[in-house]
């Protein structure tokens, strides 16, 4: 690892953290939180999901989606960081599971973000529909987003790779299964505390 990968990953790592530190200070539903995480750590053992020849989508993308909808940003940047650690692929490589999970965590804090000053609701009911799915669209691609470049920059200096060439192989091909699987997040979401619902 070059002096610059270590650089880049040790800010990321630092930015991944950061991200999580105002579940100190800020309210929040702690249930939700911990069902969802559960369910994201469990869904980190299933096997990824092939978008294209290099580029696998986490199945656990969709409760990570439902995360930020329900949830402050450092809320869902937890389930994902802590999914990403337990996840089998970097059980035995540290540095790895640290990057992994600081570049998702930056990525759901900042779809949380934008789906916050999107005016996205995070108690969804029949009433927020359709207008709810712009917000929860625009998540799902600041996370793909977010993701993406985090991802470019480490192989930029790492391997020597383009950025564009970097994004064009990873963004360009999986942004339509992110916003794809991201209505299943959507959906789940909306059902989370509609009366019948799983935390009805």
């Amino acid at each position: 690892m070059t002096p610059a990968v270590k650089v880049y990953v040790g800010f990321v790592a630092a930015a991944g953290f950061a991200v999580i530190a105002p579940l100190m200070w800020i309210e929040i539903d702690w249930v939700t939180l911990l069902v969802l995480a559960i369910m994201h750590v469990a869904a980190e053992t299933v096997t990824r999901i092939r978008v294209s020849r290099g580029v696998m989508l986490s199945v656990g993308f969709p409760i990570a989606l439902a995360g930020v909808l329900l949830l402050p940003p450092s809320g869902a940047a937890l389930i994902v960081l802590l999914g990403a650690l337990s996840a089998p692929n970097t059980r035995h490589d540290v540095v790895k599971a640290i990057f992994n999970g600081a570049m998702l965590a930056c990525s759901a804090a900042a779809a949380g973000i934008a789906y916050t000053l999107a005016g996205g609701p995070h108690v969804l009911s029949v009433s927020a529909f359709p207008a709810v799915l712009i917000p929860a669209l625009l998540a799902a691609t600041v996370y793909c987003s977010v993701n993406g470049l985090l991802l470019a920059g480490v192989l930029r200096l790492a391997e020597g790779l383009s950025l564009v060439t970097v994004w064009r192989t990873t963004f360009a091909k999986s942004i339509s299964a992110y916003l794809g699987y991201g209505l299943f997040g959507l959906m789940m979401a909306a059902l989370w505390h509609t009366p019948g619902g799983w935390m009805s």
